[in-house]
Formats: C-alpha cells, structure tokens, sequence
C-alpha cells in the first residue's frame, strides 16, 4: 500500500513536470517522503533493526573513507542474524596512509667508521680503554666489519635511554626545500606528536641550542630512525610525501628513544608469529626479536605494532596472531599514543617513580609537562583516579559476579546515550559475557547503527562491536593483563539520528581459570574446562599435564622460527651474565644460512662474559642423540684466553660432551654437529656460551632418540 502510494506521488510529479504543470511543490513532495519513512520506520515489523534512510549517509557508501572512525568501527563489527553473523562489506582496511608509511620503514644507513662513535654506539668506549691492546684493536676490527656490511637497523641490548628524558632536536629545512608544503606539515605533525608526549610522559622534546647530541631531522629516502641515543647529530628521516603522518612521526620518535618494534618483543610467543617465508629478505630483522624490558602487556594497539602484510612478498600476510577477530586492532588508524605505550615510556624513563598515586581499574599513572602526577584511564571510565564510570544517566554500571552470574539489559531505549558497564570477578577467573537477546539497528551493508562493546582482549584498547537481532554470541575475557574484569560498553550516540532498536539482554559470570595461572610449559596451549580446571595442547614432542615431560621415544627441535616457544633449550637468564639474541640476517660473509630466517647469535665481548641455555624437561631415561648447526665468526683464531667458546654439558658427564672454539674449529661457515647424550636419570642439558672475539650463533638445535649415528 505504502510503496503503491509513494510510486502515484512520483509518477503524477513526473506526468505534470513534462507538461509544465506542476501542482505539487518541492516542500509538499519532501514531506510526502518524510511521512512515508516515518511510517515504514514505525509500522513495518518484519525488519524491525533494519534502518530505511531518509538522507544519504556515510555508512551507506560502498567504500568507506580508510581515515574514518567509520572505517575503524566496521573493521570491529559483525551483525549477529538468524542465518549467521555477517560483516561489513564497505570496509576499506588497506587503504589507510599509515599503512603504506609503514612499508616506508626503512633500515637507517650505517654508521660512520669512526672508532668514537663506533665505541659509543656499541658501548664499548670504558670497557676498551681497560682491555688488553691487542684484544681491543681487534675486537674494534671486528665492529667496524660487521657495521660496515649490510645496512640494518641497530637493535642494542640495551638501548641508551636521554638524560632526563630530555631530548634536543632540530629540522635540517636545506633538505625540504624541494617540498616546503611538506616542511609545513612536518612541523604541524612533529609538534602535535610533542604535545602527546609532554602531557602524559616526562620526555620532553626540545629545540637544540647547542648540544652535542642530538636528533636532527631530515627528508631522506623512507621513514627511519636508530633506536636509543647513538650520539652526535642524530638522523631521523621524515621523507616528504612518503611519511608525513602522526602515527609516523611518532613511531620513528619513539625509536629515537629507545622503544623497538611490538612484534620484537621479547614476549611475542604466542601473540604474534612471523611468516618467515613471505617477508622481503631485505627487512628480516625488522621481524627478529629483541631482548626487550616489558613493563605493559602485549599491545596489538601500539604505534610500534607493524600492520599483518608489511614488508611481505605477493601480497601476503608477513605476520598472523592466534585470534583473526583481533585483527582490527591493528589495522584501526593508530594517531594517538595507545594507553600502553604511555605505559611503557614512563616505565623505561622513570617518570613516575616520585608519583604515589594509585589507579585504578587498569588505568596508567602518568605525568604531565608541568610534572604534576596523575591517571590516564581506559575509555569510558574517568576520576582523577579511574574509578568513575563515563556513562550516560540511567544506564551502566559496576557489576560484581563473584556471587554469582548477573544480567546486563536495556529493554528499550533512546538514541544518542553512551552506557559503560565494568564486570569484575574474583581472583582466577576470566569473565565471560554472553548475548540472550538483540536488536540494534544496522544497515544494508551490514555497518552497525548502535552497537554493543565488548573488550574482551585489553581494557584500554577498543573492543569487539556487535548489533542485529540474533542472541547466542559469547566473549570470553583473554589471559592478558587482568582476565577477571571486563569493560561492556553500548552506543546509540554516535548515529543518533537513527530510531532505536529493541534493546538487548546480556548474561555475565565469571569463570574460574586453571590457564590464569599459565601451568603450560613449552610451548603448550591452556584450554579452561567448565569445571575450572584446564588442558594443555602440548607441540614439538612434549607431553603430560603441564607439557614438560620427553619421552624416551620423543624428537625435539628447536629452529627459532617461532622464537624460543616450543624450544626444549630456555635461556637460564638467573645464570647468565648476558643473553643470547636472535637474528634474522642473511650474512654473505658467513655461508649455509641463505634465507636469513632466525637463528640465535651471541655477540663479541671482550669481558669474556657467559650464556647460558638450558633444560628443565622432565626426560625418561634414554640415549639421545644431540645436533646442531653454528657458526663461529672471526678473522682468526687467537688461542690468547679471549676467543669466543660454545660448551655442551650434561648432568650425567663430569666431562664436556662438546667444546667449539679452538684452532679446529671452522671460521665463518654454517658447521652441523652431533654428539650423544648418555641415558641419565633426571637429565639436565646445559649449552654455555662464553663471550670473545668471535660473533658465534646457533640454529636447528635438535634431540632424537638413539645414539648418534
């Protein structure tokens, strides 16, 4: 009826317009539609929460503006219908400009050959001047051939942090005068990335007058930066037309001082995986991971997290992580320091070690540019202390569930209100949130109108958005950061000019968590059970409960391809006076490893200082046979007490099982090694690495059983 009388309105308009008698004016036609939305938008009850528009609408494009917080909320979205969960079709997650910056992040030259600054980049200036003559000059010889080969990014074991958080820095203008609309930006974008620093950090980034060290910043080839302070006039490299975006600015800053890249923490395993295989040969080591000091949990948010394709080859993937519906995490735009990279600066710089505030509900303690102390909170909790809820009047609220599973409902409500829910649990328990009832409106190219949040990943980083009209969906809070409290949140405020839908009713409890506790060893993966406690997956040949059991029949490998996980060798760091590195390079002056993929590597050192990697399995008596490749790196063997060693021991021999690091030990060549391990009860294996003149490293460390052959 209604579409028959909206067709007559048209057709008698178009009849009259064609011969030039129109009774019908512009304003009536106008309200005639007004009318016939209203009453399609009130009356028609087959599709209660699905919105017919009035006025065009930027959800309703076919593509939407990568830049948009449009974008962002889509990538997040699904709509909940009886015949399955559908996402957007409109999103355009490839298309953001920091995304092709990213691919921009360029390895920085290498360094000058002075022996000063060579000294200081590598830390070695007091250590030389106390170290015999000859073991200086070469071990200097030994930096200046490994700097001067394939350029790389430098990824120190320690970076070395600015005084104070202070940190000079000019624009070397001579080299944007080909492009003086992008100096403009530059600057615009440098001090927005500045004020963000100054307002929630004690670094503070300042104008040089006439310091030595400082960064200056130049419109070269790509966007990089070395990370920490190496001295001298310092490069950042700020391309025109290539870099020039906040997220840029601040990530190739945050290197300067001192952070690497997310997925180079030390603690990725389990969080990301490189895809080794598909990342260009030439940015390996911008996957490689780094020993890292991880004052915040793993932060798919961050700035310094690459997006899943860069630097990858046909158009692939050159990273994944375990849970594909987090993903938009890392393709949202990042403009903003996340809340956990606010986190870690003032952590690494000691910021707010005078500060003795408390925050609460997964907020930071911050400090701002006047050095007052205070509380960044998540998104929708606020308070000098974090301990508000930013909710709208009459919705939200704190929900306690260790009493017992609660409800969370809105059985009607009104556009344009924001309601924030905060569900805690007691202690070993994850928090689980499940939707009985919805119908929140969402449009034809299934973009949610209004939507609920759940964030069931990090508290301070957005969460999982869903709207339709079909119950059943479920999210279990993650085993990172505090698994037994979860943010709910809904939105009727962003599109308010769309009608309401029907509401929702959402069921909340918490779960206990045998995994919270993380009983998985090497490499497991924790499964909880209903009745609280857990399993464990176990890989690479362990078993039992924990997965720390070997088997007299079982093979291990450790190829490092996914860091140390799975490894049945850890590194004993209580033991160790430094650590082993992993790399990810292909060397040409060291044959057998072409691909590049990543190996462990322990670098030259004249203090002769120990690495020690070892077992803590529980293995069943048996022979067992050892092998490995490695690589000892050197212009010669000295044999004057300062070469590099590798020794294998075990706890059943009083004698070495395997030494490297004499005269006949082979020099910069990839060399495979066997040795049996005598059946031993309670066995333990121990790989000490001694610190030299020779760069060594390891790969494809691996136990079969039987005697070697």
């Amino acid at each position: 009826m209604r579409i028959a009388l909206l067709s007559t309105l048209v057709l008698l308009t178009l009849a009259q317009l064609s011969m030039g008698k129109v009774t019908f004016t512009k304003d009536e036609i106008q309200e005639a539609l007004r009318e016939y939305i209203k009453e399609v938008q009130e009356n028609d009850e087959d599709s209660p929460s699905v919105v017919s528009r009035a006025k065009a609408d930027s959800l309703d494009n076919q593509s939407l503006d990568a830049e948009s917080d449009d974008e962002d909320d889509a990538e997040s979205q699904k709509v909940e219908l009886p015949d399955g969960e559908k996402t957007p079709t409109n999103t355009n997650s490839n298309g953001k400009e920091e995304q092709k910056q990213d691919s921009n992040d360029k390895n920085p030259p290498p360094l000058s050959k002075s022996r000063r600054e060579m000294m200081r980049i590598r830390g070695l200036e007091k250590s030389l001047a106390e170290a015999p003559y000859a073991l200086a000059k070469r071990t200097i010889y030994s930096v200046l051939k490994k700097v001067n080969s394939k350029s790389k990014r430098i990824f120190a074991s320690g970076a070395i942090l600015w005084e104070n958080g202070r940190i000079p820095y000019t624009i070397d203008e001579k080299t944007f005068e080909k492009e003086p609309e992008e100096l403009k930006v530059l600057k615009t974008i440098l001090s927005e990335s500045i004020e963000q620093l100054s307002t929630t950090t004690c670094v503070n980034w300042v104008k040089r007058d006439s310091e030595t060290d400082y960064v200056n910043i130049i419109n070269d080839s790509g966007c990089y930066s070395y990370v920490g302070k190496i001295g001298g006039a310092q490069p950042v490299s700020m391309q025109a037309n290539g870099c020039m975006t906040v997220h840029t600015m601040l990530h190739e800053m945050l290197h300067a001082m001192g952070t690497e890249h997310e997925q180079s923490r030390s603690d990725r395993a389990g969080m990301t995986s490189m895809i080794w295989n598909n990342i260009d040969s030439n940015n390996l080591n911008n996957f490689q991971m780094g020993q890292t000091s991880n004052a915040q949990p793993y932060d798919y948010k961050s700035l310094m997290q690459y997006e899943l394709w860069s630097f990858a080859k046909d158009g692939g993937k050159s990273m994944s992580i375990p849970d594909k519906s987090l993903e938009y995490l890392i393709s949202n735009k990042k403009v903003a320091l996340s809340l956990y990279d606010i986190g870690e600066i003032n952590s690494a710089y000691g910021c707010t070690k005078q500060c003795t505030n408390k925050c609460q509900n997964g907020g930071i303690v911050i400090v701002d540019k006047d050095n007052k102390c205070g509380c960044k909170c998540p998104t929708g909790l606020k308070g000098d202390d974090c301990s508000q809820l930013d909710t709208s009047e009459g919705c939200g609220g704190f929900v306690d569930v260790t009493g017992g599973q609660k409800t969370i409902a809105l059985d009607t409500y009104t556009a344009g209100i924001a309601c924030t829910w905060l569900v805690k649990g007691g202690a070993n328990t994850r928090i689980k949130a499940t939707i009985d009832k919805l119908d929140l409106p969402y449009n034809d190219n299934f973009d949610c109108y209004h939507w609920l949040e759940f964030r069931d990943y990090l508290i301070g980083d957005n969460g999982k958005e869903r709207c339709g009209t079909e119950g059943g969906a479920s999210f279990t809070k993650m085993v990172i950061g505090d698994p037994s409290r979860m943010m709910i949140r809904f939105n009727s405020a962003k599109h308010k000019d769309k009608a309401a839908g029907k509401g929702f009713s959402l069921t909340v409890k918490a779960l206990q968590s045998g995994c919270s506790k993380f009983p998985c060893k090497n490499g497991g993966l924790c499964t909880d059970k209903d009745d609280g406690t857990y399993k464990c997956s176990c890989i690479n040949g362990f078993s039992g409960d924990q997965c720390n059991d070997l088997a007299a029949t079982a093979s291990t490998k450790c190829d490092f391809q996914d860091d140390f996980r799975g490894c049945v060798f850890q590194e004993n760091k209580a033991a160790s006076a430094v650590l082993f590195s992993l790399a990810s390079s292909p060397m040409t002056d060291v044959s057998g490893n072409t691909n590049g993929y990543q190996y462990l590597s322990l670098t030259y050192g004249w203090e002769m200082k120990k690495a020690v990697l070892e077992t803590s399995a529980k293995f069943e008596a048996a022979e067992r046979c050892l092998s490995f490749q490695y690589y000892y790196r050197t212009d010669q063997f000295y044999n004057d007490g300062y070469d590099s060693t590798l020794t294998v021991t075990s706890s059943g021999s009083s004698t070495a099982l395997l030494k490297i690091g004499d005269a006949n030990t082979p020099l910069n060549k990839w060399t495979a090694v066997k040795v049996t391990v005598p059946s031993t009860p309670d066995l333990k294996l121990t790989i000490e690495g001694v610190q030299g003149t020779a760069e060594m490293g390891m790969d494809d460390i691996s136990l079969k059983p039987g005697a070697c052959a």
